[in-house]
């Protein structure tokens, strides 16, 4: 297993340089998300992305500019919201694009940011800190995270595979969403609070 590692801080606004190599330690600030995606969009064979934060921007998608780059259809997306208006919101801005899978649930409990991703390659990263997935988060807010980043075989990968582990759990522990039916009723449904 390699123990050397590549350990960095970056709070500047601007992209990180393409300075490290996996194995590698990050700690910054808003620009680590899109840092997150860009690494995750870099992957040729796919993988599984997992989302998970309360909050969602109504225009995060286009705010990380390196997300229309993806080869969707090599990538399964999970992703867990705080509310049946975070999801729904998500869902608006992910279901355009052609992924291998993706499901959206939501439980009001949701504090925790999470955002994992494992390349069938191997390896992977993942983000935890306090970056919700919104357009603040990338653009306003002060942020603050680590990043880790492995190639599968090296100290970092259990990291990233627990993390990975524990977005998943919370997902299926939560009040999970399959049918689109389901998901049409409740946007009838909050439509209707919101103009009562």
């Amino acid at each position: 297993m390699n123990r050397n590692v590549d350990v960095l801080e970056w709070f500047s606004d601007e992209q990180l340089p393409d300075v490290y190599t996996a194995p590698a330690i990050i700690s910054g600030g808003r620009s680590l998300l899109r840092e997150f995606v860009s690494l995750v969009g870099r992957s040729r064979d796919g993988g599984n992305i997992l989302i998970v934060a309360p909050f969602v921007g109504k225009d995060v998608v286009s705010e990380i500019l390196s997300f229309p780059r993806f080869l969707h259809r090599c990538f399964k997306v999970r992703a867990l919201t705080g509310s049946i208006d975070a999801d729904c919101m998500l869902e608006e801005q992910l279901k355009g694009y052609n992924w291998e899978s993706l499901e959206i649930a939501f439980t009001k409990q949701l504090h925790a940011k999470i955002y994992a991703f494992v390349d069938e390659a191997g390896g992977g990263a993942c983000l935890i800190g306090s970056h919700n997935f919104s357009e603040a988060a990338v653009v306003k807010n002060d942020e603050a995270g680590v990043l880790f980043v492995s190639n599968g075989n090296d100290f970092t990968w259990p990291i990233v595979d627990a993390w990975s582990k524990r977005a998943n759990e919370m997902f299926w522990g939560s009040r999970r969403v399959a049918a689109l039916e389901s998901r049409t009723g409740w946007r009838q449904e909050i439509k209707q609070r919101k103009a009562g």
